[in-house]
């Protein structure tokens, strides 16, 4: 045992394959305002290019691309004209160039467009007219999330 000298150091190699996103969907939000979605996502290179895919209750799926706003955090916005009453299914695609793409959550090869993605795996938020009752607590839904 002596001391370390400079160069001596290695890091260990790495054992993250490929992206890692952090992300949670929104539960409620409100009808004609528009939202701010954020991830946390790691393994990501310079070249790699982020997106949002919507899917609104009526309408087709519109891409909206991701900014990176500090190291490892990316924002997109989703504009009011696609936050419907209904439901709001969306992905987050990272495309890594030469038809080389993942798609979160789940962390699947491919786009959800693609004939054989045949991933259900959705981020999914309702949309609530402003002024509407949110439910707190349903006793049927949550029963088994109380200490009973």
């Amino acid at each position: 045992m002596g001391n370390i000298k400079i160069g001596e150091y290695h890091a260990p190699t790495t054992n993250i394959k490929g992206p890692a996103v952090r992300h949670t969907a929104l539960e409620v939000v409100e009808a004609g305002k528009s939202i701010t979605i954020s991830m946390i996502a790691a393994g990501i290179n310079s070249s790699d290019k982020v997106s949002l895919w919507i899917i609104p209750m009526q309408g087709r799926r519109q891409r909206i691309e991701m900014q990176e706003v500090t190291p490892y955090r990316f924002e997109a916005v989703i504009p009011e004209v696609f936050v419907t009453l209904g439901k709001l299914r969306y992905w987050i695609v990272i495309d890594q160039g030469e038809n080389d793409c993942v798609t979160f959550p789940g962390n699947h090869p491919g786009t959800p467009w693609q004939w054989n993605y045949y991933y259900e795996e959705v981020y999914e938020s309702e949309v609530i007219q402003g002024g509407s009752p949110i439910e707190i607590f349903n006793v049927i839904r949550d029963y088994r999330n109380t200490n009973n």
